[in-house]
């Protein structure tokens, strides 16, 4: 499938556009929260990153920004997929609001919270594509149920 449209391409442009408006909100005026918002916002940049960059191995050559499944690969239910089905979007969504809340930006932390219905509905376009691609697809969302943050969401 090479059609930009088809593939799911409105999505990735969607999150670039999504991904530098929390960036501008966050750093239009950078400055440090409280404490405990730094401790905060820290632990959950550090997590969130260390979720997408798992996501990322474990999917190794699979890896695609899109929602349509490459051809010819294989569904990924190892690694960090064994606790959610979409551990990047996830990771994304727990770094960015890290950061935000490190800014302390209102802005920038509404910005990132929505992020989880943008992920959660682009999410659900690629798992109808992969419920056409792979017949196991069902069978792996019942046995993880969390969609995008291990034991939360």
């Amino acid at each position: 499938m090479s059609n930009f449209a088809e593939r799911g391409g409105w999505w990735v442009v969607g999150q670039v556009v999504w991904f530098f408006a929390i960036g501008f909100a966050a750093f239009r005026s950078p400055r440090l929260s409280n404490e405990t918002m730094v401790i905060a916002g820290s632990a959950m940049t550090v997590y969130g990153v260390w979720l997408s960059f798992a996501g990322a191995r474990a999917l190794g050559e699979r890896l695609t920004p899109y929602p349509e499944p490459l051809d010819e690969v294989t569904l990924m239910t190892r690694g960090v997929y064994r606790h959610a089905r979409h551990p990047i979007y996830g990771g994304v969504i727990v770094s960015f609001l890290g950061v935000s809340l490190l800014t302390g930006d209102s802005l920038a932390i509404g910005l990132s919270l929505g992020l989880v219905p943008f992920f959660w509905l682009k999410s659900s376009s690629e798992e109808r594509r992969l419920a056409d691609r792979y017949s196991d697809y069902d069978r792996y969302r019942d046995l993880v149920p969390k969609r995008l943050i291990p034991w939360i969401l």
